[in-house]
């Protein structure tokens, strides 16, 4: 089946060691089949995850690529992304009540400092690597969302030695050499972690946070890089939510349908009108092209979030918190650690055990696509279309 491969990437922070769970199992059955992915564009953690694998030297195979990327994320914990919140305590109080009494240039820039995450970006990335196979040709683009704070428009930092596509109505594309800086962007979590400042371009220099505020699972930037496949993975479910309760929400309630509202529900709608428009593909419309297809997301809504709900709760004794008082810190803010705590702390929670299931569950899922695949082809064509170039 010819045609470009394009790997979809979204973003939740710990949450991408589901991605490199999937990605272990995938990308070796595709090589068997002689197909390779060219085209990779991530959001936040998902960001990190495309410009990792785009830096891969073309000879290496993709078990050992996957053996690689299982290897980094075993060895991730909290103090290779963020400072330890206690450490930064004070500095925090100085800022709220700085900014709270309108102290002239005081102000809390974010609750977390996530200054560990340069050193951890530069030391799974091989920026030179990167910057060659795109020049060679063995990656045909990579591609970084990240948020602008001036307007609240999406932007695609591309490295791509094709044709930089044009402008959309709620994307801006920004062609260039991708450094850490566009990454550490990418993953700004507002108010979590602080906006960063983009340097160079010079015509896209500015303040950015999270892509994921806007754009968190990129389907249609992959697809204007000239994708004629695509995988995507998702980090929940687009089928329905479980009942909930009728009890009072907590504040950790509250911030679960916001979290929701950004990660979730933009991908269930993209998914419904992805399958409209196949349905005039089915109907004979030239005006639209079908594109095959693998998409990989827990089998439940809320399943991450689950997992996590499990791994604070058995780490509630008091020896449990011993190793991390500002997470049973946090757990008290956001009202217990209940289901939508968990889905909350997922984002951060880089704990062994959290983990190593995330990796589990991604591998069980993409090897329940694969043993779903009719005569062994994994490439569906009933949901994922476009209009021809």
């Amino acid at each position: 089946m010819p045609g470009k491969i394009g790997l979809v990437l979204a973003g939740g922070g710990a949450r991408g060691a589901y991605e490199a769970g999937v990605l272990s199992v995938l990308l070796p059955a595709l090589e068997r089949r002689g197909e390779r992915v060219s085209v990779f564009v991530g959001t936040s953690v998902g960001a990190l995850s495309a410009t990792f694998l785009s830096a891969v030297g073309p000879e290496r195979s993709a078990a050992a690529l996957a053996d690689e990327a299982l290897t980094r994320w075993r060895a991730v914990v909290a103090d290779k992304v963020y400072k330890r919140p206690l450490e930064r305590l004070p500095l925090t109080a100085v800022e709220g009540l700085g900014a709270f009494f309108g102290i002239k240039g005081v102000r809390l820039r974010s609750l977390l400092d996530n200054a560990p995450l340069t050193e951890t970006l530069d030391a799974w990335i091989q920026w030179d690597t990167l910057h060659a196979n795109v020049a060679s040709g063995a990656v045909d683009a990579v591609a970084v969302i990240a948020t602008a704070t001036q307007d609240g428009r999406s932007v695609a930092f591309v490295e791509t030695a094709g044709a930089v596509p044009a402008d959309g109505e709620k994307l801006r594309w920004i062609g260039t050499k991708l450094r850490t800086e566009h990454v550490r962007a990418s993953s700004a979590i507002p108010i979590v972690f602080p906006p960063e400042r983009i340097t160079e371009p010079a015509g896209a220099a500015g303040w950015y946070v999270d892509g994921g505020t806007r754009l968190n699972t990129p389907i249609k930037p992959v697809i204007d890089l000239g994708a004629e496949r695509l995988i995507v993975i998702a980090l929940d479910s687009v089928g329905a939510p479980d009942g909930g309760s009728d009890a009072e929400p907590t504040f950790g309630d509250a911030a679960l349908h916001l979290l929701d509202g950004t990660l979730v529900d933009p991908l269930v709608e993209d998914a419904r009108m992805l399958g409209t428009v196949n349905r005039l593909v089915q109907a004979g419309d030239a005006e639209y092209r079908p594109i095959p297809y693998i998409f990989i997301a827990p089998e439940r809504r809320g399943a991450i979030g689950r997992i996590a709900t499990e791994v604070l709760q058995r780490s509630a004794g008091p020896l449990g918190w011993l190793r991390s008082p500002e997470t049973k810190a946090l757990v008290r803010v956001l009202g217990g650690a209940g289901p939508s705590q968990g889905a909350l702390l997922s984002l951060l929670l880089f704990e062994p055990t959290f983990i190593e299931r995330l990796i589990d569950l991604g591998r069980a899922d993409a090897q329940r696509w694969l043993d779903a695949a009719p005569a062994g082809d994994p490439w569906h064509l009933d949901t994922l279309a476009t209009r021809p170039r």
